[in-house]
């Protein structure tokens, strides 16, 4: 709405009441102004009704949406489901030309702008945060997305999704929304070397020592491949049936074929690592009942596995085997899950 519909919806409502309706929409078309003027991520996060009038103003942008528009050509941004064209706030249309997906499409002004901003916001955020793994999986994650993204769109266009998901997610949280994220995954990362290394000695293992990796940790699983190599592979599946996910278990010697390649120790980060381990990571959004949880459950399946194979034992007439656990230096890994 522009000031000359505020003008005639005075004829209808009284003229402070509207006054008010305007300030609080100048106040929305403030930030907006300041993001495009700027091209850097805000300080402070978007209110979600913000963020959904900016979506809006864009997808009217796109030809798609023009009132009375006659789209004869093979892409027109057309969705059989409005579910659909809600879920993508109606930018449907695509960014990019045949040639160069990252050319602005004449038909699709808003969604190219949308990608425009996102490019910037995102360069800006790289920028205060500095190139550290967790900002570089971000976007390794993102563009990721969109080449699969790309494989499904017709040639020459290019889904504007991915951009759609990183613009909201950052201006919902606000440069200072996202340092705090950082801020609470680097404390709770020494919470969980913490807990890990002291349920580790509880059991014979040690926390593995990777000093250049300040996401992953891992602990060694020696004593539970004394038992059994199955024992190993056992405690990953326990742990995802007790609904702990993203915890890696990687066992010794795994090979495996992929496309005709050969793969030694798949899953590690090196061919041939001296011990199977157990891989957690303090990743953006873990919490500390994360953490709480996965050493609970962690704890549980060990002293569960451990006393299965004494059972085992006992039966075949030989004692458990106690193997002192090895002293693992990873050097420069990457243990990234």
């Amino acid at each position: 709405m522009n000031s000359e519909i505020f003008s005639l919806s005075e004829r209808l409502v009284s003229s402070s009441y509207v006054r008010q309706g305007l300030q609080a929409r100048r106040g929305h078309e403030q930030l907006i102004r300041l993001l495009l003027q700027q091209g850097k991520c805000p300080e402070e996060g978007w209110s979600e009704s913000t963020v959904e009038l900016f979506l809006n103003e864009l997808a009217v942008m796109d030809s798609n949406n023009f009132l009375g528009n006659c789209g004869v050509g093979e892409r027109e941004g057309r969705v059989a489901s409005g579910l659909v064209a809600r879920r993508h706030y109606r930018l449907i249309h695509g960014i990019g030309r045949s040639g160069d997906i990252a050319a602005v499409q004449p038909k699709a002004a808003g969604s190219s702008l949308l990608n425009k901003i996102t490019n910037s916001v995102v360069l800006d955020v790289l920028r205060f945060t500095g190139t550290l793994c967790y900002s570089l999986t971000m976007i390794s994650v993102s563009l990721m997305h969109y080449r699969i993204e790309m494989m499904w769109s017709c040639a020459g266009r290019a889904s504007a999704s991915p951009s759609l998901d990183v613009l909201i997610t950052l201006l919902t949280l606000g440069a200072n929304g996202y340092k705090k994220l950082l801020a609470e995954r680097k404390e709770l990362y020494g919470h969980l070397a913490q807990e890990l290394s002291a349920l580790a000695e509880r059991h014979g293992e040690r926390l593995l020592h990777t000093p250049h990796n300040p996401i992953s940790l891992a602990m060694s699983l020696n004593r539970l491949q004394t038992h059994s190599t199955a024992a190993v592979t056992q405690l990953g599946s326990m742990l995802f049936t007790r609904q702990v996910s993203g915890a890696r278990v990687v066992p010794l010697g795994v090979e495996q074929t992929v496309s005709g390649h050969a793969f030694r120790g798949f899953m590690s980060h090196a061919d041939a690592y001296p011990c199977p381990y157990l891989n957690a990571a303090s990743a953006i959004g873990i919490t500390r009942d994360d953490i709480t949880l996965c050493i609970k459950r962690l704890d549980k399946c060990l002293k569960s596995l451990s006393k299965e194979a004494s059972a085992e034992k006992s039966e075949s007439g030989s004692p458990a085997e106690d193997v002192e656990p090895l002293v693992i230096s990873i050097r420069g890994s990457c243990l990234i899950d």
